[in-house]
């Protein structure tokens, strides 16, 4: 995400800041617990997230 496109809707602000993270997702199928890897977009202004992304999406797949 480019950071200098966006314009936060809570706030109007236009200063952003990305950060990382994981968590785990159970997929309902099955009792299959993955790790996944994010990528948030954030508000400097009023700390309102504007996106929350997964990163490699591809490869977090279930198999069945």
């Amino acid at each position: 995400m480019n950071l200098k496109m966006k314009k936060c809707l809570a706030c109007g602000g236009t200063a952003f800041a990305q950060s990382g993270s994981h968590f785990r997702l159970t997929f309902s199928e099955k009792s299959f617990t993955k790790g996944l890897e994010t990528n948030y977009t954030v508000c400097t202004t009023c700390g309102e997230v504007l996106s929350i992304k997964i990163l490699h999406p591809g490869k977090n797949r279930h198999k069945k």
